[in-house]
């Protein structure tokens, strides 16, 4: 799918007319260091929203010292807080001056990983826009990879001649070109992702499964597979943060934030399931409620020209040959929802398996019972 980014070099753009020369997304310049805003960024996230182009965003790093990236981590999100809801793909590092070049593999991997990791502690999706000659001399790479790829990498190929690599990116920038609406070059981007659809209201008392991959809601930890493979009742909602409480089938219960991007809606509760204490169910840990911030990680990667920077001379970086490769690879399967017909045998194996948790769940209650009489009954004596 065919997207651009984008910076003040553009200019004011007339995002209604690049809509129908057939973008879908677009990349929008929000910052640079500590204190940089671009100045356009407000009117383009605004403007491409409002013409249906998904929008997501980056900044352009200057920090080469842990607390610096810090700052800048959080000015990013300052300057993105208040048009979050037009933000719906990733929120990218641009790393690409001398400085960082000359740090080091280990100090500059960690500091992209600081960054990052404090991007997403603010809600949003970090991304890695990242060159070949960064990937193979500056970055521990192997680490980055957890982070969706953002590779500039200019040839003169098509969509469907995109980069072989050993990795998977999500977005490839080919090089320039130009497009109806804006005046002068502009950074041509391909996309091989799922657009967002618009999502559903999600209100106290739904019923939603959690989206794989996804992590607790302003903290950097997985949400777990035993989590993933159940139905939630929705116990709170407050802007893009929702609580959920007890699973469905009244087996678990936890009392954890997920962000609504991560939700998908299955319907509404029938009625309030019994707790584990209730019902003998062995429950699951419960999960943190993502109020905390995640530790110092480590740090980050590298890019071309800076993604959206194409100057006005439309220089562009070193070409590099490289040969197609197979189409992109199909997104990930949402869960099945609830209600769907099982098998009966799998009916019967599930109720065979709850029936002996909740039979351990009742023996070890009774272990811990006796232990705990014993002990009071041998302090009892000593006193």
């Amino acid at each position: 799918m065919r997207g651009i980014d984008v910076s003040r070099w553009q200019g004011e753009i007339d995002w209604e007319e690049v809509g129908r020369a057939g973008v879908r997304f677009a990349m929008i310049k929000a910052t640079e260091g500590a204190e940089g805003a671009d100045p356009c960024f407000a009117a383009n996230i605004n403007g491409a929203g409002g013409a249906g182009i998904a929008c997501g965003t980056y900044h352009y790093l200057r920090a080469t010292q842990k607390e610096d990236a810090i700052a800048e981590a959080d000015h990013f999100a300052d300057v993105m807080d208040p048009l979050r809801e037009e933000i719906s793909l990733w929120a990218a590092l641009d790393v690409e001056t001398e400085e960082h070049r000359r740090l080091g593999k280990k100090k500059l991997t960690d500091l992209v990983i600081l960054f990052c990791e404090r991007v997403r502690a603010r809600g949003y999706r970090p991304m890695l826009y990242t060159n070949n000659d960064f990937i193979a001399s500056c970055y521990d790479f192997e680490r980055l990879t957890v982070y969706p790829i953002w590779l500039a990498c200019w040839y003169d190929g098509g969509e469907n001649d995109r980069p072989v690599r050993d990795f998977s990116y999500q977005i490839w920038q080919q090089g320039v070109t130009r497009v109806d609406g804006i005046s002068g070059d502009v950074d041509n981007d391909y996309g091989y992702f799922a657009l967002p659809e618009e999502p559903e209201e999600i209100r106290p008392g739904d019923v939603v499964r959690i989206r794989p991959g996804s992590r607790y809601y302003g903290t950097d930890i997985p949400v777990p597979e035993g989590v993933l493979e159940r139905a939630w009742i929705v116990d709170s909602v407050d802007g893009d943060r929702v609580v959920i409480d007890r699973s469905e089938d009244g087996t678990m219960a936890i009392d954890s934030a997920v962000a609504a991007g991560d939700l998908i809606p299955v319907g509404e509760a029938e009625g309030t399931p019994e707790s584990p204490e209730e019902n003998g169910g062995a429950g699951e840990p419960e999960a943190p409620d993502g109020d905390g911030e995640s530790g110092d990680p480590a740090a980050p990667p590298q890019s071309d020209p800076s993604a959206g920077e194409t100057p006005p001379d439309g220089s562009a970086p070193d070409a590099q040959p490289d040969t197609p490769t197979e189409d992109p690879p199909p997104g990930q399967p949402d869960p099945p929802t609830a209600g769907q017909d099982a098998d009966p045998g799998e009916k019967e194996a599930a109720a065979e398996e709850e029936a002996m948790e909740k039979g351990l769940a009742a023996f070890f209650r009774m272990v811990f019972r006796a232990v705990r009489t014993a002990l009071r009954a041998v302090f009892g004596r000593k006193e």
